[in-house]
C-alpha cells in the first residue's frame, strides 16, 4: 500500500539513513502507538536507537522530549535540595523524604526515556521494556508516601519510624525493579498487536499482581488526601486530576479529534 512506503529520516549527511516507516508497514507482531500513522522506528540497533533520541523526525521524539526536559529539570531541583539542606522551618526528616521523592520522579523519566527509546530494537522488546516504564511509576508512588505522611504528621519525623520506613522502600524498590527487569528479560507476547501487559500484570488471571500494584499505590493517595486536610487543601485535587489525565490518555485527546495522521509528530500527541 502506498502508506506502506518506508521514509527517511532527516540525519545528517554521511551517515547511513534510518528507515521510518508507516504503520501499515510495520510487522503485526511489534507493539506500537497505533493511533499514529507514520514515522515508526524499526528494527534498529541500540546504537541506532539512542543516536535517535534527537532526531524529531520520527514519532517518539516528542515522548523522549517530555522525558529529558523533566528529567533535567526534576534532577537539577535534587541536587540543589541535596546541596543546600534542609531550609527552615523544615525538619530534617521531611527534607529527606522530599530529596527521596524528586529523586524516584528523576528515575521514573529515566526509565520512561529507556523505553521509549529501546523498545525499536525487537519485536519480543516492543511489548516487554514497558515493565520498566512501569516499574518507575511504582517507584514514585512509594517514594511519595513518606513525604506526604510526614506533611500530614510533622511528629512522625521524631519517632523513629522514618529509618525503617526508608528501609522498607528500598527494599520494596529493589523488588520493583528485580520484577520489571524480569519481565524485560522474559516476558513472550502474543503474536498480535495486543496490550499484554496488562494481562501479565494480573498474574494470569489471578489478580494477585494487580492487587500488589493497588497496595503499592494506594497508600500513597491517602497519605496526600490526609496531608490536605492537615496543610493544604489544594491537594485534595490530586485524585480528580489523576483520574483526568488517565482519561485524557486513554481517550487519546487531542489526536481523535484531528485528522488522522496529522498530530503524530506534535507536542500535542505525546505523553
Amino acid at each position: 500500500p502506498e502508506g506502506a512506503v518506508p521514509t527517511t529520516s532527516g540525519c545528517s549527511e554521511g551517515r547511513r539513513p534510518l528507515p521510518w516507516l508507516a504503520l501499515a508497514a510495520v510487522p503485526q507482531a511489534w507493539e506500537v502507538d497505533t493511533t499514529k500513522l507514520r514515522g515508526f522506528r524499526i528494527k534498529l540497533t541500540w546504537k541506532r536507537a539512542a543516536l535517535s533520541i534527537g532526531d524529531p523526525s520520527h514519532n517518539d521524539f516528542f515522548n523522549m522530549m517530555t522525558d529529558i526536559v523533566p528529567l533535567v529539570a526534576v534532577g537539577a531541583v535534587c541536587a540543589q535540595l541535596c546541596y543546600a539542606g534542609p531550609p527552615r522551618p523544615t525538619s530534617t526528616e521531611l527534607h529527606a523524604a522530599i530529596v527521596a521523592t524528586t529523586a524516584a520522579t528523576t528515575v521514573q523519566h529515566v526509565c520512561s526515556l529507556v523505553g521509549h527509546t529501546f523498545y525499536v530494537c525487537s519485536a519480543r522488546l516492543s511489548h516487554a521494556i514497558w515493565f520498566l516504564d512501569f516499574a518507575g511509576i511504582l517507584l514514585e508512588f512509594i517514594w511519595n508516601a513518606p513525604a506526604m505522611a510526614l506533611v500530614a504528621w510533622p511528629s512522625l519525623g521524631a519517632g523513629g519510624y522514618l529509618p525503617w520506613w526508608g528501609a522498607a522502600n528500598a527494599l520494596l524498590s529493589v523488588a520493583v525493579v528485580g520484577a520489571a527487569a524480569a519481565g524485560v528479560w522474559s516476558f513472550q507476547p502474543s503474536s498480535g498487536r495486543s496490550v499484554d501487559i496488562a494481562a501479565a500484570l494480573c498474574w494470569h488471571g489471578s489478580g494477585l499482581g494487580l492487587l500488589l500494584v493497588l497496595l503499592l499505590i494506594i497508600p500513597n493517595f491517602g497519605l496526600t488526601l490526609l496531608a490536605a486536610r492537615e496543610v493544604d487543601g489544594s491537594l485534595h485535587a490530586v485524585l480528580p486530576l489523576m483520574c483526568a489525565a488517565l482519561w485524557v490518555k486513554g481517550a487519546h485527546v487531542p489526536e481523535r479529534w484531528a485528522k488522522p495522521g496529522r498530530l503524530d509528530f506534535s507536542l500535542m500527541h505525546s505523553h
